[in-house]
């Protein structure tokens, strides 16, 4: 699927990204790129309006945490709105584990964050 990446201003300046698709291994990529040039205007926050996201992978997490990194190191935010719940719920669940390695490989990682992607899908469909 896809990665379709729009990028809006705020009035402070602080840049918007609206998400479509899925941010997977083969578009995070893209979205690393964006989100890596709009910090070398060393934005306050970045926002990510994440409605129209349908997926999201380890390696998007990892973009997602990088930024996270960055900009709080600026004394900043990575601010997430509008998420689906198949998106809410992974990054619910991926906060709350522990800080160590429960995967064998990527591959693990990537199944287990579309089941439970899939099983929320489900949930909210009934």
């Amino acid at each position: 699927m896809p990665l379709d990446i729009f990028v809006n201003k705020k009035e402070t300046g602080d840049p918007i990204f609206v998400l479509a698709g899925a941010v997977d291994a083969e578009t995070y990529s893209e979205l690393e790129k964006e989100i890596e040039n709009a910090l070398l205007e060393s934005p306050k926050n970045i926002v990510l309006d994440l409605a129209r996201l349908q997926y999201i992978s380890s390696m998007g997490l990892s973009v997602l945490v990088k930024a996270e990194k960055v900009l709080q190191g600026n004394k900043g935010a990575l601010i997430l709105i509008n998420l689906p719940p198949q998106i809410k719920k992974v990054i619910d669940v991926i906060s709350s584990l522990p800080s160590m390695n429960i995967f064998k490989n990527m591959e693990e990682a990537d199944a287990y964050l579309l089941k439970i992607q899939r099983d929320e899908v489900e949930k909210n469909s009934l």
